[in-house]
């Protein structure tokens, strides 16, 4: 039976990964092939592809040295021997629900390119849902800006349309990424028309906040979402969390357009950025630290796992980049024994060193500090991990506040004075 997609999967070194994201895509409910586009695979991933060549699945490995950027030259060579009448894409590190290739089928029935709606996996397990539909002029003109929302898991399109762009995958510029500069090829072809799901197909693992995990962490966290996606309640109820979360974020947008109608049209921020920074014997850099997206007024539990290159070590979290009143409470750090290496309480709270932009409010079970500026900082206590110890687990929680910032900023200049 003819294949209704190609499905194409770039790949340099997540290795594991694979297991899981392959298996994601050969799980669809109609006829696909997959084609995985090596660029300098080292020769675990070699391995990891074999098993699957064993199996029978129409899976192909096309296998190159290092290519220039991401070997997008690799892709538009795959593509002349596709079989599929649409074309979709997955990284190496993302899952396909089943019925991804025809939910993307069926958009493309009337269109020449179409999109998922992409849903990001928190390192939490919380699903951050990004908002946009190409049907909409405003939408493409923010990819054409720059800004892109459409990760490549999420990109599909025909195959006579891509073999009627004027130029197909080729070499991205630098400082451009390669998914945005494709998609960017499709959004300046006169008269291609565009179609958007509005129900989950795909689900995303940013690999910047997971860049300190071991690809065995990596395959088992994609793992655990994949066993949910072979079950059709689990994946009922993964739709109605996602529901929930956007109705949720429309209603934040619907008050903020209620308040800007108040303050002369003036939109507010709602998010900003917390950032963990690991213990590194150089001191605390943007390459040895990760980020979480905040909504404001929600506690949200923060938890992932700190690597440790030296026993003795000292954990600093910014936890927002702009003016606000943050809370912070059940901070605790824990060896892989389960051994609590410090966890916040009523004596020990004094020795948490609040830095920065950060004004200590209060201190105790929950920790209250204002910032009048974007650089807030708390750093934890020196602490000394067990022998042998690479890696150790960090959680707390947290709440932002920025509907506060005329009180911080009164508040701010008068203890500083």
């Amino acid at each position: 039976m003819d294949p209704v997609a190609t499905i194409l999967i770039p790949t340099h070194d997540h290795g594991p990964t694979l297991r899981a994201s392959v298996a994601s895509a050969l799980a669809q409910t109609c006829p696909v092939e997959v084609f995985i586009i090596g660029d300098g695979v080292p020769r675990e991933t070699r391995s990891i592809l074999a098993e699957f060549a064993q199996t029978g699945h129409p899976v192909r490995f096309f296998d190159h040295p290092k290519g220039p950027r991401n070997g997008e030259a690799y892709r538009h060579a795959a593509l002349q021997e596709a079989q599929g009448r649409i074309v979709c894409y997955l990284s190496d590190d993302d899952l396909y629900f089943p019925d991804h290739v025809q939910v993307m089928s069926r958009l493309l029935e009337d269109a020449d390119f179409a999109h998922a709606l992409p849903v990001e996996v928190r390192l939490d397990g919380s699903l951050f849902v990004r908002t946009v539909d190409l049907e909409l002029p405003v939408f493409q003109r923010e990819l054409l800006r720059g800004h892109n929302r459409i990760p490549l898991s999420g990109g599909a399109h025909t195959l006579s349309a891509y073999r009627d762009l004027e130029q197909g995958w080729s070499t991205t510029p630098l400082g451009e990424f390669p998914d945005l500069y494709m998609w960017c090829k499709f959004l300046r072809h006169p008269g291609f028309r565009f179609k958007a799901a509005i129900t989950p197909t795909f689900l995303g693992f940013p690999a910047q906040p997971r860049k300190h995990h071991t690809g065995e962490q990596r395959y088992q966290e994609l793992q655990t979402w994949l066993d949910q996606l072979s079950d059709e309640r689990a994946i009922a109820r993964l739709g109605q969390r996602i529901l929930a979360e956007k109705v949720r974020e429309s209603t934040i947008l619907e008050a903020r357009l209620i308040d800007a109608t108040r303050n002369g049209g003036a939109l507010t921020a709602w998010q900003c950025t917390l950032k963990v920074y690991f213990p590194h014997p150089d001191g605390y850099h943007e390459a040895h630290s990760t980020s979480f997206s905040m909504d404001f007024q929600t506690w949200r539990t923060i938890m992932l796992d700190i690597p440790c290159p030296e026993r003795e070590f000292q954990i600093r979290i910014d936890p927002a980049d702009v003016q606000c009143l943050i809370e912070l409470a059940k901070i605790e750090v824990v060896a892989p024994d389960s051994t609590v290496l410090w966890r916040l309480t009523e004596s020990n709270a004094h020795t948490l060193q609040v830095n920065g932009t950060a004004i200590s409010l209060s201190r105790g079970r929950l920790i209250r500090i204002i910032s009048d500026g974007n650089d807030p900082q708390l750093q934890l206590p020196p602490m000394i991990s067990p022998r042998g110890t690479e890696t150790v687990r960090l959680a707390f929680r947290v709440r932002i506040d920025a509907d506060v910032r005329t009180f911080i900023g009164l508040l701010g200049a008068y203890l500083r004075s």
